[in-house]
């Protein structure tokens, strides 16, 4: 058993509290607000928004780097560099057809973000 698991344990334990409940909660919990925070992070520069947005609204068959470049007007190796972190984090895909490479917005990836961000809506609102 990892140390901070037997720490967080004895501590808990100490303070009349349920380590099964406080310790399955804990670990289960801190993979996803990493991911979301990180997902976010990547989402917190004004260009990556715009490239996200922009493949949103393209649907599922997203769009060719180079009509988000018309789009945007901006460089192709500034487009490159933003694209690159948000497929890093699961937030777009890329697939080559022949000499294009088209971006998808990855929905899956958008709807367990948001899902995370409002699973505990009101909760404290009683």
């Amino acid at each position: 058993m990892p140390k901070l698991l037997q720490l967080l344990q004895i501590y808990l334990k100490t303070h009349y509290i349920s380590t099964t409940i406080e310790i399955s909660c804990f670990f289960k919990i801190q993979p996803k607000i990493e991911q979301a925070a990180t997902q976010l992070a990547k989402l917190g520069y004004v260009t990556r928004l715009e490239i996200y947005r922009i493949l949103v609204r393209a649907g599922h068959n997203g769009l060719a780097v180079s009509a988000i470049q018309q789009q945007l007007d901006i460089p192709g190796s500034t487009l490159s560099h933003h694209i690159s972190r948000l497929v890093k984090v699961g937030l777009v895909s890329q697939t080559r057809e022949g000499r294009v490479l088209r971006c998808q917005a990855q929905y899956q990836q958008l709807e367990g973000l948001m899902a995370f961000l409002s699973e505990e809506c009101c909760a404290n609102s009683c």
